[in-house]
């Protein structure tokens, strides 16, 4: 089994431990636990998103269609990763099915960006990057299956695709599901600049 399937499960038993935690709590104290526990929550979320916040901005400007405008935010993140390397375990603070190093996703949003803006060595080269980071990490893969795809190559579109398949990302409602779900916490946790 792989790291991204062991990710997915455990994240769907630590959310149905939390769940019926919460309702054990509330069951018994009544419904004045809600918000002490709702804040107990939120609390290391918050964190991530300080710390990681121009990753999400830059997430957010891709989500909306700007991947120029998102390479400057992921450029400044990747080297505030780059020099202060705790910060890249904070993906722990939320959840991260993906990848667990925080350099390896901004690379691969990186490459996304540069991808998206018609740079094709730029962004192999933050998708190579990526995958030299995190060598478990399926993302960078579909960029490369991606960039490859434009290129005509066939056989390397198709060998980045079953190696992002081998890794955990099948394309599955679940994927598609968590997809939905980093959007979302983008535009909770980015703050892009005005006029974007």
């Amino acid at each position: 089994m792989n790291r991204t399937t062991l990710l997915k499960l455990g994240y769907l038993l630590a959310l149905a431990a939390l769940g019926f935690a919460a309702w054990a709590l509330i069951d018994r104290h009544g419904r004045r636990m809600a918000l002490p526990l709702l804040l107990v929550l939120l609390v290391p979320g918050r964190v991530q998103g300080v710390i990681l916040r121009d990753l999400f901005t830059g997430r957010q400007l891709l989500d909306q269609g700007h991947p120029s405008k998102a390479i400057e935010p992921l450029e400044r993140m990747a080297e505030a990763l780059r020099s202060a390397p705790w910060k890249r375990k904070s993906l722990w603070l939320g959840w991260s099915v993906y990848t667990v190093d925080a350099l390896a996703m901004t690379l691969n949003n990186l490459g996304a960006a540069h991808q998206r803006s018609g740079d094709r060595d730029a962004a192999r080269r933050a998708f190579d990057e990526a995958r030299t980071i995190d060598n478990r990490y399926a993302l960078p893969h579909l960029g490369l299956a991606g960039l490859a795809a434009m290129e005509g190559d066939r056989a390397a579109t198709e060998a980045h695709r079953a190696r992002a398949v081998a890794l955990g990302f099948r394309g599955s409602s679940v994927d598609q599901l968590i997809r939905e779900a980093q959007t979302v916490l983008a535009a909770v946790e980015g703050r892009p600049n005005s006029g974007t």
